[in-house]
């Protein structure tokens, strides 16, 4: 399935973005989301910003073709 997620950085108030991921289907779509930022937030480079989850939206059901 494919997903959006608006993420915003964690200090920041104003400013967002989209991020979209194409997950499994078995996957759920909130778990892998705060699974994605967790993982990003503990392994910072120096200058990067944490992140902050705003909301995961399922764009669609991706097909298996077989």
């Amino acid at each position: 399935m494919r997903i959006k997620m608006s993420v915003k950085y964690d200090n920041d108030s104003e400013f967002q973005w989209n991020e979209n991921y194409d997950i499994d289907e078995n996957e759920n779509p909130e778990e892998y989301a705060k699974t994605l930022i967790q993982n990003f937030n503990d392994t910072l480079r120096p200058n990067e910003l944490p992140r902050k989850l705003i909301y995961v939206e399922v764009l669609d059901k991706l097909e298996k073709f077989s």
